[in-house]
């Protein structure tokens, strides 16, 4: 965590500048899970196209399982380079 309780607006005002690109999981070609693959060649493009950051959508239809693995990939591959935003909403 790169901030403590109670200071998350005054990082945020410091830290998130820029443009953050929306990345969405994708899935192999025949449902079977997803595209890790894929995932990362997403997270690659936005640190190539020099985005800030990154917004992982989470309204995507995928299990809590899904969403977990999606979220360690995505974060494993935007490394230091990308601040990673979690867009999360569960049915509750």
């Amino acid at each position: 965590m790169r901030y403590g309780k109670g200071e998350a607006r005054d990082w945020a005002k410091k830290n998130l500048r820029g443009v953050a690109g929306c990345v969405a999981p994708t899935v192999k070609s025949d449902y079977s899970g997803l595209n890790e693959a894929a995932i990362r060649h997403d997270v690659r493009l936005e640190k190539k196209f020099g985005n800030a950051g990154i917004l992982i959508v989470g309204e995507t239809g995928t299990s809590r399982a899904e969403m977990r693995e999606f979220i360690d990939i995505a974060v494993d591959e935007a490394g230091s380079e990308l601040i990673t935003i979690l867009q999360a909403s569960e049915p509750t």
